[in-house]
């Protein structure tokens, strides 16, 4: 999941946010278990959410 705008990836996948990212913005990432453990408990149907919003990248 560590894709950069210059890397993307193919097909599509829905992530719950929970942090309130805009269009446009480059979030960070949770799939799995990890991902259901960001809300109420581990028996959520969540498989993947964005956890962070990144405000610069240096490479």
């Amino acid at each position: 999941m560590a894709n950069s705008p210059a890397s993307p990836t193919s097909g599509d996948e829905v992530a719950v946010d929970s942090v309130g990212a805009g269009v446009g913005e480059l979030v960070l990432l949770s799939g799995g278990s990890s991902a259901r453990h960001v809300f109420s408990g581990p028996n959520e149907a969540i498989d993947l959410a964005v956890v962070g919003i990144v405000d610069t990248l240096s490479r």
